[in-house]
């Protein structure tokens, strides 16, 4: 592999922000689980569920915003064209 080749790579990026979610909590429970040998995932099952769901409606809430953001912008783009279209 040629030296250019390696000049395309670019910079590493995060594949994405459940993988950054699923390491921290990962990282919190090894990190209970070394603090207190007692710790029983069970008793955090309902808490680990929540977060969960509340970086999932995260997600959609801000696909769903970026749709509208998109058809927003090409909406008034085609008023634009039109507009421009009439003269």
């Amino acid at each position: 592999m040629a030296l250019k080749d390696f000049a395309r790579i670019g910079k590493p990026e995060w594949p994405g922000i459940a993988t950054a979610a699923s390491l921290i909590c990962t990282a919190t429970i090894v990190i209970a689980i070394a603090r207190d040998a007692d710790f029983k995932l069970k008793d955090w099952q309902t808490m680990i569920d929540a977060c969960i769901a509340l970086v999932g409606g995260i997600m959609a809430y801000r696909g769903a915003m970026a749709k509208v953001e998109l058809d927003r912008e090409a909406a008034a783009v085609a008023l634009q064209r039109k507009r421009l279209h009439s003269f």
